[in-house]
């Protein structure tokens, strides 16, 4: 069975604090001022933005854009790999569902009447039989698995609704009744698509300790990588990764057509945090071996490995456009959307998500040999796919809207369309903002880094700093790479200006 590949949905605080300077230093300026009221609607933007920024500004602006498009490449090989969660969510929910479905026994028992109203009647009337006082609980120890389907099912038929909160509290109560591998994996499984980290990393651990077979302990590693590299904790993410290569890798020995998909899918996952890290001999070793693996299983089920095989050719693409070898990830990048946008024409609420992926990474290589034209399209077209995503599921996807925002008005500066520039980054700075406050562990370094960057725009706004520095010097980043070296930064540039003072 497949498992989840690496989810970074937000990686931003991966990245050198630099890029994120020359990423939307065209945009701050303007905002910020609109933010305290002062900025003229009448002024000419073109104008307001040059006198804003000095020389030596735009100067470093320009020197570090090739490094900020590497650097955002890297978020997207994360987001890449970790889209099991978007690719094959709505997919695994009907198969969960059906599956459910197909193994209600005919025994008289509440989960068989509610098979005989879900086949006659649908969705909304199961659930209104589930809640009904015909299916009212029985926990007396010979009903309680019968109980613990009762709520799977109810699960099950909340998230093919996207009622994501109440498919919730109905796994909730399942989990109260069933302890096994599959009913704590499944619900694990659904809490980190949802971003649930802590609750997942719980409900993970609990998997660990139960008595487990290596096929069940190589899956709940994995998950377990992909869940540290969401917080950025690659160490533990690499440590949990190798140990669940080196369990496939035995079961390859002894089955290959079963496992080698599986062993693919670590191998991939792997590649993907030597990425972030810079090791690119590494990752480049490990994406060869998975492609190879995906190329042969394509061959006699196309339908089933042309996502994988579409995934791993993408991340190639990012790869090699890190190492400048634009033709190769040219030829990789259309490969890869040509497989997909056939998988779209087949189901579109599956593949769409992939698909904008590609077309963002696609955007990013037309921007880079200032093919404007190109890159704009293929923005908007991205841009439009995840408007429409968020609106069903904005947990998951309301990061991906910011982000097309942002390559879209730093896009606009380069083609001096200032105004747009500047409705595009505020839409995604208010997006952010939100993030972070919801989810802090993921998303606040990445609102401290946008506090500095408009800091280096109008030295006025001294207290972004102060509160950036508030933000990084937490207890819990005293051990954080990435937030040691941007509070480094953030303690620069306050002392610059108490200088000039």
């Amino acid at each position: 069975m497949k498992t989840g590949r690496v989810d970074a949905n937000m990686l931003l605080n991966q990245l050198d604090y630099k890029w994120f300077v020359a990423f939307i230093i065209g945009i701050v300026a303007l905002f910020g001022f609109i933010q305290q009221g002062t900025y003229p609607a009448s002024r000419d933007y073109k104008i307001y933005f040059e006198s804003k920024i000095s020389d030596p500004v735009l100067l470093e602006y320009r020197r570090i854009y090739e490094e900020r498009l590497k650097a955002e490449e890297k978020i997207y090989t994360l987001k890449e790999a970790g889209y099991l969660q978007a690719l094959e969510a709505k997919d695994q929910e009907l198969l969960q569902l059906q599956a459910t479905v197909n193994q209600t026994h005919p025994n008289g028992s509440i989960n068989n009447e509610a098979q005989k109203v879900f086949e006659s009647k649908g969705i909304d009337a199961t659930i209104a039989y589930f809640q009904s006082p015909k299916a009212s609980d029985d926990e007396t120890d010979s009903k309680m698995q019968e109980t613990a389907k009762k709520y799977r099912f109810l699960a099950q038929l909340f998230k093919v609704q996207d009622r994501y909160a109440e498919a919730k509290t109905a796994y909730e109560k399942m989990i109260k009744y069933d302890r096994t591998f599959d009913a704590l994996f499944e619900y694990a499984r659904f809490l980190q698509l949802q971003n649930h980290y802590r609750e997942a990393m719980k409900r993970y651990t609990e998997i660990l300790d139960l008595e487990i077979n290596s096929e069940q302990r190589a899956k709940t590693l994995n998950n377990l990588g992909l869940l540290y590299s969401d917080q950025n904790k690659n160490s533990e993410a690499m440590k949990a990764y190798q140990e669940a290569l080196s369990i496939r890798r035995e079961l390859v020995k002894k089955n290959r057509d079963i496992y080698n998909p599986d062993l693919a899918n670590t191998l991939n996952n792997l590649a993907v945090l030597y990425r972030v890290q810079n090791k690119n001999s590494e990752a480049m070793k490990m994406y060869e071996e998975a492609l190879s693996i995906r190329r042969e299983l394509v061959k006699k089920n196309r339908d089933a490995y042309n996502p994988d095989l579409a995934m791993t050719l993408n991340n190639l693409a990012v790869l090699y456009r890190a190492q400048n070898k634009n033709s190769e990830a040219m030829k990789a990048y259309e490969e890869a959307l040509s497989i997909r946008r056939e998988l779209v024409k087949k189901n579109s609420n599956v593949y769409i998500p992939y698909m904008a992926n590609t077309l963002n990474n696609l955007a990013v290589l037309y921007r880079a040999q200032n093919k404007n034209s190109e890159a704009m399209k293929a923005y908007e077209e991205a841009l439009s796919i995840r408007r429409e995503l968020a609106k069903k599921n904005p947990n998951i996807y309301n990061p991906d809207v910011a982000n097309s925002l942002y390559n879209m008005a730093i896009l606009n500066i380069d083609q001096n369309k200032y105004s747009e520039a500047m409705l595009a980054y505020q839409e995604a700075l208010n997006i952010y903002r939100g993030l972070a406050k919801k989810n802090p562990d993921v998303y606040e370094i990445a609102y401290a880094r946008s506090l500095l960057t408009g800091v280096f725009i109008d030295t006025k706004l001294i207290s972004n700093a102060e509160e950036a520095k508030k933000i990084l010097s937490q207890k819990k980043y005293q051990k954080v790479y990435e937030a040691q070296q941007l509070l480094a930064r953030v303690n620069e540039k306050i002392e610059e200006l108490s200088n000039k003072k």
